[in-house]
């Protein structure tokens, strides 16, 4: 075969010749020679294709020998695909203009709609690997009115973080649309202006190796007991309410039970700053880490001068946005333990939370301390596995969370949920889903919202969806927007509320759209009350809910899939899901006790200050 024939529709419409580098078919078809070279490309004439669904197909010209002058050969269909045609892409969206971009993961965002119903959205660079991206964002597509029902056209935005490859001086980004009925919306592609890389701003040296003269001085100072208490520093960039914090948290109570003395520091404060001050532990709120040479330098070297005042023997640290302490335990020459609960590649992390022109040297100091760090620890395995090339082997482990079955116990002993769904005024015998979380884009509350606006009306008048944890912000506010616009029944918007026990008691099943999550707290503590999940399979929460035996799955960022295991969720009998939800808590029970996650702090801590006594 040395030509390809696509045809719309039937018609044919382009040839194309082969012979393009494809290494990836030759893996799969070794013995054929010439596989290595059967790729192909064409272009074809957009806009003068009708609208309406377009079956492309793709067959292969297979010439014979004895084929006749001026016959074409046999043509063998090999490929074949459906896409919406148009005459005019910006009808169901656009790409958002993008200043010139440096090497590495940009973020890419717009507005995109479907003239059916939406499924998910999906971003190419320069023709390679599509990513797909968060969609159900606020933003409109001028003129649209959904054909789905009222309040969609409003939540038409996304945003995917992709990657820009080196070396190229001007990529093309696409975007593709995908509705429920498989068709698909291609938006009109933008070409991007690639920089090159600036030279890296690289820390000054001392910032990079252990400053032997400092740490010898600490070592000194540690080692005489007349000069006070020796203390563990724990480290992390926030004490708000959320997960990450909370599990810290847990050890650092079970610590100070223990009579470790400690001491705090943090990016920034919250609720949890003034509760570890009541305890006598001191606190040291540093701000947001710089990103500029100078800036991360001082920054570092006021976290050493802290830990050298409160006599730290070694360091506990919590988040990826913890590094500019682990750097400054490690300039000491002290020990230090790290969880990581950020399902995230690193690089991509840092560019998303810093944003996209953050240094090179930068990223750099995070990565080196992660390679320099005693021992690495991960919630989940599919966390760890995103680590794996900047952790070396035997210092990285998997420790899962867990989650108080004592005081989830004693609650269930004086609660039941007829009880509380009176307490809280949730219909008795409705169906009730409850996603408890601070709603946020990449939790994806308003996908679940808007997945369960689609619905039958006489599935959803049976149902109650309760999110808990609302706040303020856009995100929050098109979530009000939305289900106000869509006079949504059987949505119930709740702020934010520490006693989360008694919706996990209330509910049926716990839901989440996520995209991104390690190992939620909220799915152990719902498990552990003996709710099922239902849940996209992202990272961690494979390694908790199994569709048919802790709960139910869906694709992420798919909203018919999100829309097909709500309505499976929805049809389960009560039967069926207390079953789920049996296997749920035992599991949670038989794994996740958290006095296995403190001990192993606890044990890292022992051995440090033994190492003084």
């Amino acid at each position: 075969m040395r030509h390809v024939v696509v045809t719309y529709n039937g018609e044919p419409v382009a040839l194309a010749a082969t012979g393009e580098p494809r290494p990836d078919v030759h893996a799969a078809h070794p013995r054929h020679e010439s596989s290595g070279r059967s790729g192909w490309t064409v272009e074809v004439d957009y806009p003068r294709i009708l609208e309406g669904p377009i079956d492309v197909g793709a067959y292969a010209l297979v010439e014979t020998d004895d084929l006749v002058e001026g016959e074409l050969g046999l043509l063998t269909r090999f490929a074949a695909v459906t896409v919406l045609g148009t005459t005019n892409a910006s009808e169901f969206g656009a790409i958002a203009a993008m200043d010139p971009v440096l090497p590495g993961f940009v973020s890419v965002s717009g507005t995109a709609t479907h003239p059916g119903s939406l499924a998910r959205v999906e971003v190419t660079v320069a023709g390679g690997r599509p990513v797909r991206a968060r969609h159900s964002l606020p933003g409109r597509v001028h003129g649209v009115t959904s054909s789905t029902g009222s309040g969609e056209s409003d939540v038409a935005g996304f945003q995917a973080f992709v990657e820009i490859p080196r070396g190229e001086e001007q990529v093309v980004i696409a975007v593709e649309v995908t509705g429920a009925d498989g068709t698909t919306v291609a938006l009109n592609p933008i070409d991007v202006s690639v920089e090159p890389p600036p030279p890296d701003m690289l820390l000054e040296a001392t910032a990079s190796t252990v400053t032997e003269a400092r740490a010898a001085r600490h070592a000194a100072v540690l080692g005489d007991p007349g000069q006070g208490p020796r203390r563990i520093l724990v480290a992390t960039h926030d004490l708000g309410i959320g997960g990450a914090q909370l599990y810290l948290h847990l050890v650092v109570e079970a610590l100070i039970a223990r009579g470790v003395q400690l001491c705090v520091v943090s990016g920034a404060g919250g609720p949890l700053a003034s509760e570890l001050e009541g305890m006598g532990v001191p606190v040291l709120v540093t701000g947001p880490a710089p990103i500029d040479r100078a800036g991360l330098d001082a920054y570092v070297r006021r976290i050493s001068t802290f830990a050298e005042e409160q006599r730290v023997v070694g360091g506990l640290a919590n988040t990826i946005l913890a590094y500019p302490a682990v750097r400054a335990l490690q300039q000491l020459g002290l020990p230090t333990t790290w969880a990581i609960h950020e399902s995230f590649e690193p690089a991509s992390f840092f560019r998303q939370y810093y944003g996209e022109r953050v240094p090179d040297a930068v990223v750099d100091v995070a990565l080196d301390a992660l390679r320099r760090s005693d021992e690495v620890v991960f919630v989940a395995g599919a966390t760890l596995d995103l680590y794996r090339d900047h952790v070396p082997a035997g210092r990285a482990f998997v420790v899962p969370y867990g989650v108080d079955l004592e005081e989830t116990d004693a609650y269930l002993a004086t609660h039941d949920r007829r009880g509380v769904r009176a307490d809280l005024g949730l219909d008795q015998e409705a169906r009730v889903l409850v996603c408890v979380g601070m709603v946020e884009p990449r939790k994806g509350q308003l996908a679940l919202v808007r997945a369960f606006s689609r619905l039958p009306d006489e599935v959803r008048e049976r149902t109650e969806l309760v999110l808990v944890g609302m706040g303020a912000g856009p995100y929050a506010d098109a979530i009000r927007r939305f289900v106000e616009t869509a006079a949504l029944q059987g949505v119930r918007l709740v702020d934010v509320d520490r006693d989360v026990l008694r919706w996990h008691v209330a509910a049926d099943v716990l839901v989440s759209a996520s995209d991104v999550e390690s190992l939620p707290r909220t799915m152990l503590e719902a498990m552990a009350v003996g709710r099922p999940v239902a849940a996209t399979a992202v990272f961690g929460v494979g390694e908790l809910v199994v569709e048919g035996s802790t709960g139910f799955v869906c694709e992420p960022l798919d909203l018919v899939s999100l829309t097909d295991m709500l309505r499976r969720v929805i049809g389960t009998d009560q039967a069926a899901l207390d079953a789920l939800g049996a296997a749920a808590s035992d599991l949670v029970r038989e794994r996740h006790d958290p006095d296995g996650y403190v001990r192993h702090f606890a044990d890292r801590v022992d051995t440090w200050l033994a190492s003084y006594s």
